[in-house]
């Protein structure tokens, strides 16, 4: 009888192997290049010098990341993603972290604490959440969904929402643009709370039509703020309002 138990016990020891080693950890303090990744979890952390230095990964066109994968980002470091197929994976920023976002198709990201999410391009197949005191800038790029939550802070100027935007708890949602309808009707510049279930459209300051199906706060202290542009960005309103009137007639 005792072989057996011999047997199963390997068989426990490599299968808890095989498993610690599908996660890694990258913390040379440096800045690194990715073109493909293998193991299921990876963690981008500050050095363990001291003082410490941020660690920042690059993830290049052409990347590739297998299925299920997670990428935490934690401490004061960093990633900048410009390319690649990571649309299969989940990307996490905590502490002081940063990720900034360029280009490539990525499934989703949520950030905690007081990390900074910076979008500016990419193509995101799920939602971005903002939790806890983190910042998501968004200015370019295409996502399913929206969700502050907690005391996190959403600024919107530009890209495209495909389906929903919830909001939760004491979270912010800033869109700065033109011509709100909440529901189809045209709102003033300001603040709003208790939204139950209701479309939203408008004209964001980088010019693109933003044309939600559902948008909610699902707490009192959730608010979604509505801010006219500066006068110096009026002319970028106005010139992507007739960059897309022309992109529409050369369709006709």
């Amino acid at each position: 009888m005792k072989r057996p138990i011999v047997s199963l016990c390997f068989l426990l020891v490599f299968i808890l192997n095989s498993h610690l080693q599908a996660v890694e950890f990258l913390n040379n303090g440096l800045i690194n290049a990715i073109e493909s990744y293998q193991n299921d979890t990876l963690y981008v952390q500050d050095s363990p010098t001291s003082p410490p230095n941020p660690t920042t990964l690059n993830i290049i066109e052409d990347a590739f990341f297998p299925d299920q994968h997670s990428l935490y980002v934690q401490d004061t470091s960093i990633i900048n993603v410009s390319g690649g197929d990571v649309d299969s994976g989940i990307f996490w920023g905590y502490d002081n972290s940063t990720i900034n976002i360029t280009g490539g198709d990525i499934k989703s990201v949520h950030t905690s604490d007081n990390a900074t999410l910076n979008v500016s391009s990419g193509i995101f197949l799920g939602l971005i959440s903002s939790r806890g005191s983190s910042i998501l800038n968004m200015s370019g790029g295409s996502v399913s969904g929206l969700s502050p939550m907690d005391f996190g802070v959403i600024e919107l100027t530009g890209g495209d929402v495909r389906n929903s935007i919830v909001l939760s708890d004491n979270s912010t949602l800033r869109i700065t643009g033109s011509n709100f309808n909440i529901n189809g009707t045209q709102v003033e510049y300001g603040e709003y709370s208790n939204i139950i279930a209701s479309t939203f459209s408008g004209r964001l300051l980088d010019g693109t039509i933003i044309d939600v199906e559902e948008l909610r706060t699902t707490s009192p202290g959730a608010s979604l703020v509505l801010v006219a542009p500066e006068p110096a960005s009026l002319s970028l309103l106005v010139l992507g309002g007739l960059s897309m009137l022309r992109r529409k007639r050369n369709l006709i």
